[in-house]
């Protein structure tokens, strides 16, 4: 993951600076061993070569982009994208723009969608346990799968209490259903509502 930090237009020196010249050199090396594993001969050589003659200009177009940043991504903001992801995101979206780029395009495809910590991962694995226990273990797959969706991207539960509640009276409101009291829903403090 490191090696996309080439990526980041804060990181890349000035043109008159000596490190210009070298910036990401090994960083793109190590991106091409990934990009190129199932590939020998003449056709890596040949696609590494392009994809090390396509760095070398790309690094200006990168130097310039620092310019077009919005104010808050440079700042480093933790609720905010990063600067690298900003450019990842301003390669994919402006394809057109960097049609000759095809090779660094492909690893802003890669870098956009590898997850940068096993966190989610784990919290996913966590939510499955929490879920699908021994007393549920026979859960369908579709049912799961919405469980799952909703343990790991939905909102936290106390700001769902309202909509619950409402989807629970609709429910115990129909005609063939028994209309029971229904003290489902417990606040913090252990009151019912």
């Amino acid at each position: 993951m490191q090696a996309f930090s080439i990526f980041d237009p804060c990181n890349v020196p000035k043109e008159n600076e000596p490190g210009f010249l070298t910036y990401g050199d090994k960083h793109i090396a190590t991106l091409a061993n990934f990009l190129y594993d199932g590939k020998d001969g003449d056709c890596r050589i040949r696609e590494e070569t392009r994809l090390k003659a396509q760095w070398m200009t790309l690094k200006f177009l990168i130097k310039d982009a620092l310019e077009d940043m919005p104010a808050k991504i440079k700042e480093a903001n933790a609720d905010q994208m990063t600067s690298t992801e900003w450019f990842i995101y301003k390669l994919l979206t402006n394809r057109n723009a960097f049609r000759s780029y095809s090779e660094v395009l492909k690893l802003a495809e890669i870098g956009a969608v590898i997850p940068v910590s096993n966190a989610w991962p784990e919290r996913g694995a966590s939510s499955m346990k929490h879920i699908k226990s021994r007393l549920r273990s026979s859960l369908k797959s579709d049912l799961l799968n919405a469980l799952m969706q909703v343990a790991v991207n939905g909102p936290p539960v106390l700001e769902s209490l309202p909509v619950l509640e409402t989807a629970v009276k609709n429910w115990l409101g129909r005609k063939n259903k028994k209309n029971k009291e229904c003290n489902c829903f417990k606040q913090p403090d252990g009151n019912s509502k």
